[in-house]
């Protein structure tokens, strides 16, 4: 994010917080303040003496000390595991069907002329039809290096135990002309080593699917 500095004033009109109200001080929204390119300011608050900046509330309290910067706290707290929502164009809906319905086995909830729900392992994938890519075309990708391969983006797919991975594996085999990735083992004794593999639908969307020896200890390892 930019740095920036500049003089605070107090605002005619204060943002009020249970912290600024207890202290009978005033507050300052610093992200709906702008920069002289229009743009919101960064959270960087340099040498604003009478200031201090409250990561919580997202203001920046008037007081005796400098304005400084703290890590807000996370907008969302899961408590539980919940199922994700992702919604992908495909070139042609039957053929989708075939592909994710028939032949990945995934559950077909709701539908119309126009989109298809499928229940991607308790995940809602929704498959929406974009004519605009025409009966041969595919969705666009860039390819990224990451050990030593070419990965597509954007991909998507799920996390599994390590026994589910290698069926599934087999299982695309039955169906897929080739890998993009082949099946394989990355990261090799290195945090967050995993099982993955590269695949994409008729219309050009990538998937990944991969798994860990134990996906609660490896999955955001460093």
């Amino acid at each position: 994010s930019t740095q920036f500095s500049a003089k605070l004033t107090r605002p005619a009109l204060p943002v009020l917080t249970p912290q600024s109200v207890g202290a009978g001080l005033p507050a300052i929204d610093l992200a709906s303040r702008k920069t002289n390119r229009g743009q919101a300011r960064s959270h960087r608050v340099r040498r604003a003496t009478g200031y201090k900046w409250l990561a919580s509330s997202g203001v920046c309290i008037y007081t005796d000390a400098k304005c400084t910067e703290e890590k807000a706290a996370p907008m969302l707290k899961p408590t539980r595991l919940t199922p994700f929502h992702l919604a992908i164009q495909v070139r042609n809906l039957e053929e989708a069907r075939d592909f994710y319905g028939t032949k990945m086995g995934l559950p077909e909830g709701r539908s119309s002329d126009h989109w298809i729900d499928f229940d991607l392992l308790g995940h809602q994938l929704v498959v929406h039809v974009n004519p605009a890519l025409g009966p041969q075309g595919k969705v666009n990708q860039i390819g990224n290096h990451v050990d030593g391969h070419g990965v597509p983006v954007p991909h998507f797919g799920v996390v599994l135990e390590m026994d589910q991975w290698e069926a599934f594996a087999e299982q695309v085999k039955t169906f897929v002309p080739e890998f993009l990735i082949e099946p394989y083992i990355r990261f090799k004794g290195q945090p967050g080593e995993q099982a993955t593999m590269f695949f994409l639908d008729p219309s050009g969307n990538a998937l990944e699917f991969k798994a860990f020896k134990d996906i609660e200890k490896s999955l955001f390892a460093k």
